[in-house]
């Protein structure tokens, strides 16, 4: 279920005003399945997308790994503008970008551009992340997501490891 933007606790309220400045105007959005909370908060400024999920699960941990990875594909993808655990919500605000979903149809339009960008997300590195094949094969992938900390990311998980 997703929930509107009245709706939110006002201490998640106040952080994300924190961080944008005052919301004028919140449309939910209900096509995404992986979060609580889903809207473009407009202010004065700007818009903001604002995704965010409530308790400890492996949804937030997916939010943890997709706000690491908006950081890590800077330019590429839309910027992560904050993210903040609030009591028991975790909630990431990245830039708004209006759009819609690719046309992948034979001789489309958009697979050029889907082929541009693939390869522009293939030159990114993230030297401090082993690659997936070194750290999850099929058969054990989903017992490995099992046992992480959903509260952290891998980001933070690997810096662990190295120290």
């Amino acid at each position: 279920m997703t929930v509107d933007w009245d709706d939110l606790p006002k201490t998640v309220r106040e952080a994300a005003q924190n961080r944008v400045g005052a919301v004028t105007d919140a449309t939910t959005v209900r096509g995404g399945q992986n979060c609580d909370v889903a809207t473009v908060l407009q202010t004065v400024g700007e818009s903001v997308f604002l995704k965010g999920v409530h308790g400890v699960s492996r949804r937030m941990r997916f939010l943890r790994n997709e706000a690491d990875a908006g950081r890590i594909t800077a330019g590429v993808a839309p910027a992560v503008l904050f993210s903040d655990d609030v009591e028991d919500w975790f909630v990431v605000g990245f830039e708004y970008i209006h759009g819609r979903d690719a046309n992948l149809a034979p001789n489309s339009d958009d697979l050029g551009r889907v082929a541009a960008t693939l390869q522009r997300i293939s030159t990114v590195r993230a030297p401090h992340l082993r690659a997936l094949r070194d750290r999850w094969s099929p058969a054990d992938s989903w017992e490995l997501l099992t046992d992480l900390e959903p509260e952290t990311t891998l980001a933070e998980r690997k810096t662990r490891e190295l120290s």
